[in-house]
């Protein structure tokens, strides 16, 4: 879809209006008034009252969550609850495919004409947040309470210094409404059939594993042609043979962190070996990422390693046969890290006119309105469900799991969050370490590379 170039509509009454309406809102310190867009630190925290006086105002939103699907289906549904709630305010929402929005997100926000919210992940906003294309939102976490609404595992990727590189310290860039994680989805009749139970430990997985390949079943689904999908699958190993908190810092961007490291080579090796011993479909660098979701819901396969995202089109297909664990731990009873983190977070403009109005937009999707819609979508919840709430059993075991994690700090972002680039360089040399093409040892050091000429270092 192309980004309508809708001019906000607000007449002279509701512009008065809404300027009273922030003076007298409750007031954080700082000013919204003076200083070019990109230095101005906007807190007005509007209340449902002052929204409902703005007279007639238009929020442009932009996303690249598909509409009318998972996490775009929620996305829709909470637009037109939050506008029966405000039918003052229409939230014009654009939804781009995630390629073509990653290549011109910036030049998106740099036209006058820039959407007033638009979803963004760490690697977007490491070039938005130099260029001054968002506005630092420390004054509406704290008018609004945003830094409690958050465990502390994914606040830091929340923060930059202005050179985009640095994160944990500096401003907040973005705010979300809700996680995502990935871990293992199973097909519970399936493994009823070659009489599994659930593993408890990562030995136990891997028998489970050859156990479905001798018995003519496909262990792992995968479609991996697009190449961002194995990824999921090989940082998930990650967690398992690396320690999460080297793998955090390498990340953030830690001074002398590294990607060649024995765990983080061994993990490459397994996902190789995955694919010889037959663990993994045959032609997996072939098939689309929808494709291989369909066949798994369709029964073809024991396992599948992929997001929360995918909730909705795994509980459809398999209903109380559908299930999901995080990838256990070597030992029983062991806490058990798990690759997640926001569902990718939404930033303000710089050159939105309604900075406040887009904030208060934010809180109400992420807050207790939206929360069920929301969760209902695939997103993973930061607060508490209500009484009596009902999820399918996928969901539930995904919320479950996603608790857990959180509560034993064990969350680790997505690995091309490192570099701007890092996913064009991983995401194939991942394909190649499938077909065999690349050495465990070469794609660590190809990764390191692309790692260390954005970061510095020897």
């Amino acid at each position: 879809m192309q980004i309508g170039r809708r001019r906000l509509v607000v007449g002279a009454a509701a512009l008065a209006a809404a300027l009273s309406a922030g003076a007298c809102s409750s007031l954080t310190p700082g000013s919204s008034g003076a200083g070019p867009a990109s230095e101005q630190t906007p807190t007005a925290k509007l209340s449902p009252d002052d929204v409902r006086n703005l007279g007639p105002v238009t929020l442009k939103m932009i996303d690249f969550d598909p509409v009318g699907q998972g996490l775009g289906a929620a996305l829709d549904k909470l637009v037109a609850q939050f506008q029966a709630a405000y039918p003052n305010v229409a939230v014009k929402r654009v939804s781009k495919d995630f390629n073509s929005y990653s290549k011109t997100i910036k030049l998106t926000m740099s036209d006058a004409d820039a959407p007033d919210i638009a979803q963004a992940n760490v690697v977007m906003a490491r070039t938005l947040v130099p260029a001054g294309l968002i506005r630092p939102l420390d004054g509406y976490y704290d008018a609004y309470g945003w830094k409690t609404r958050y465990p502390s595992t994914v606040l830091d990727l929340l923060r930059s210094k202005k050179n985009g590189k640095t994160l944990g310290e500096g401003e907040y860039w973005g705010q979300a409404i809700g996680g995502n994680m990935v871990g293992v989805y199973y097909n519970a009749s399936t493994l009823k059939q070659l009489g599994l139970t659930l593993p408890t430990t990562y030995g136990e997985f891997e028998h489970d594993l050859q156990v479905a390949k001798d018995n003519h079943v496909l262990p792992v689904q995968l479609g991996n042609l697009e190449q961002w999908p194995a990824n999921h699958v090989l940082s998930t190993l990650m967690n398992a043979t690396e320690d999460p908190q080297h793998i955090r810092d390498w990340i953030e961007g830690a001074p002398g962190a590294t990607f060649e490291t024995p765990g983080i080579a061994d993990a490459a090796r397994t996902l190789r070996d995955w694919a010889q011993k037959g663990y993994l479909p045959s032609d997996a660098n072939g098939v689309t990422n929808d494709r291989s979701i369909a066949q798994f819901g369709a029964g073809q396969g024991l396992f599948y390693i992929t997001g929360s995202w995918q909730i909705p089109r795994i509980s459809a297909a398999l209903k109380d046969n559908g299930g999901f664990f995080l990838l256990p731990p070597k030992a029983a009873g062991g806490p058990a890290s798990a690759t997640g983190w926001l569902a990718n977070p939404y930033t303000i403009s710089t050159k939105s006119k309604h900075p406040d109005l887009a904030a208060f937009f934010l809180d109400y999707m992420g807050g207790p309105a939206g929360t069920t819609t929301a969760v209902a979508g695939g997103f993973l919840p930061f607060g508490e469900l209500p009484d009596g709430y009902h999820q399918s059993k996928t969901a539930s075991d995904v919320t479950a799991a996603w608790r857990a994690a959180i509560k034993d700090n064990g969350l680790v972002p997505y690995l091309d969050f490192a570099t701007p680039s890092l996913g064009d360089v991983a995401f194939p040399a991942i394909q190649a370490v499938i077909a065999g093409r690349m050495s465990p040892e070469q794609f660590t050091s190809k990764v390191q590379a692309n790692w260390r000429e954005y970061h510095g270092g020897s």
